[in-house]
């Protein structure tokens, strides 16, 4: 008995995060993954670290502290609701259509999570549909927030004024779910010099497309000639690949990582972050006896 080799003890998590995905492919299991990775922390230099961005562990995982528990809700009917009633139905029929799925999800995710956890949505372009139903249910993290955050931080720290918000034509305009880093909520210069339509539309119909199509070289090969035309050589400033499809299309396949030369933001890994910070401040909050 004394000879067997004994394990460290664990000490429970109480942190509890759900996660709402089946809107975009891969997006809530990347969401999922980027939480651990937020939690036990993952070196620049690692191969799974598509942004080259170092990422912390969170100081209590070296206690043993075990995850946090996490759910992952497939909702693949949102996309579908949301994409069918785009120009014909009223906000009030939209509201209606999305609040059967939230009905579904409030069924389905674990009691915990209502009671002194949080949620997010891995998806940026239906934020704006469900901000305003998840809150009156869950302790919703805004995956919009966390952008704006990350990019207020480093547009701040570099005393500079420009970004880029990329993703469809809506996102790529103050009527987007995006809108609150457009002028008049900030005084930043966001998307200078696309102007047209035609060239906010890119993106969706050869990028983001292309890799629901199962086509990712073909949607990497677009992305890059789209931020060569657009991204002034050198810009240093945040760019937002603001729909879960992006960060998939700006990796380059030969080295795994983002196109190197941009300070891309990845909105997966900000939610993941948001999502992890909120959760811990959550319990100490509702049930501090628990941490």
């Amino acid at each position: 008995e004394d000879l067997k080799p004994q394990q460290p003890g664990r000490n429970w998590n109480p942190m509890c995060i759900g996660i709402i995905g089946g809107v975009g492919p891969q997006a809530g299991v990347d969401v999922t993954t980027k939480v651990m990775y937020q939690v036990a922390g993952l070196p620049a230099s690692a191969k799974e670290n598509t942004a080259g961005k170092n990422i912390t562990r969170k100081p209590w995982y070296r206690q043993a502290r075990d995850m946090p528990m996490f759910t992952l809700n497939s909702a693949p009917k949102l996309d579908g609701t949301t994409q069918n009633n785009w120009g014909w139905a009223t906000q009030a029929e939209q509201v209606a259509n999305i609040g059967e799925v939230l009905n579904e999800i409030d069924q389905t995710f674990p009691p915990c999570i209502g009671s002194r956890g949080v949620v997010g949505l891995a998806c940026n372009t239906i934020h704006d549909y469900l901000y305003e139903s998840l809150n009156e249910t869950f302790e919703f993290v805004s995956i919009v927030k966390a952008v704006k955050d990350t990019m207020s931080k480093e547009l701040d720290a570099s005393g500079k004024k420009d970004a880029f918000i990329l993703g469809s034509a809506v996102t790529m305009t103050p009527k987007g779910e995006y809108k609150a880093l457009y002028p008049p909520f900030t005084d930043w210069n966001v998307n200078q010099g696309i102007t047209t339509k035609k060239d906010r539309s890119y993106l969706w119909d050869n990028v983001i497309l292309k890799v629901q199509q199962g086509q990712p070289d073909l949607a990497h090969e677009n992305f890059v000639t789209f931020i060569k035309k657009w991204i002034p050589e050198g810009f240093t400033g945040p760019i937002a690949l603001s729909c879960t499809e992006l960060p998939i299309a700006a990796v380059d396949p030969k080295t795994g990582k983002f196109v190197e030369g941009y300070n891309f933001i990845d909105p997966n890994n900000e939610l993941a972050r948001a999502l992890v910070t909120r959760a811990e401040e959550v319990v100490k909050e509702k049930t501090p006896e628990m941490w």
